[in-house]
C-alpha cells in the first residue's frame, strides 16, 4: 500500500511491508522535498508488533500532517488491534501514541470485514474512524476517536 500527502514540492509517502503474515507487517514513512525525485525514510515509527492499514492526512493548509495505523503490539494472538497515531513535523515524527482506549477484535480469516481507516485534521482536533468487530452482535461497526492535538491523546 502506498499513499501520499503534502504540497509545494514536499511529499510524504507511507507503505506497509510484510511477509503476508499479518503479525509481521510494518509501516514505513518517507519524505521528499523535491517533488518526489528522491525520498528519505523517516525514523520514529516503532517496529514493535504488526502495523497495518495506515492513513495519512493534512490540515486544510497542508501544514500539519498526521499518520495513524492499526497495531497489534499488545496482542499475544494477533487478533486484537489498537489504533496508534503520530504527528509529522518535517523530518521528525512525534512519539507514536495509542489513540484507542479499547482494543478492536478482528473476526478472523473466515469473516474478513476489511481494515478501513479514515482520518481528518481540524483546527484543534484530529478525528479517526476505523472498523471494529462486535463480539456480542458478531457484526462490524465503526468506532470514532477524537484526538486533542496538544495532548495527542484519544477519547
Amino acid at each position: 500500500m502506498l499513499r501520499e500527502a503534502g504540497e509545494n514540492g514536499k511529499l510524504y509517502k507511507y507503505l506497509t511491508s510484510g511477509s503476508g503474515d499479518v503479525v509481521s507487517e510494518d509501516v514505513f514513512l518517507f519524505r521528499s522535498v523535491d517533488n518526489g525525485n528522491s525520498f528519505v525514510r523517516l525514523e520514529g515509527l516503532s517496529s514493535e508488533g504488526a502495523q497495518y492499514s495506515p492513513m495519512i492526512a493534512t490540515d486544510v493548509k497542508g501544514q500539519e500532517i498526521w499518520l495513524c495505523w492499526m497495531d497489534r503490539r499488545r496482542s499475544e494472538t494477533g487478533f486484537f488491534s489498537d489504533l496508534y497515531g503520530c504527528k509529522i513535523n518535517g523530518f521528525k515524527v512525534s512519539a507514536p501514541a495509542r489513540w484507542s482506549s479499547v482494543p478492536s477484535l478482528n473476526p478472523g480469516k473466515s469473516q474478513f470485514m476489511g481494515d478501513y481507516l479514515g482520518l481528518h485534521v481540524g483546527n484543534d482536533k484530529v478525528w479517526a474512524a476505523y472498523t471494529a468487530w462486535s463480539l456480542s452482535d458478531k457484526f462490524p461497526y465503526v468506532r470514532m476517536v477524537e484526538i486533542n492535538k496538544k495532548k495527542n491523546k484519544g477519547k
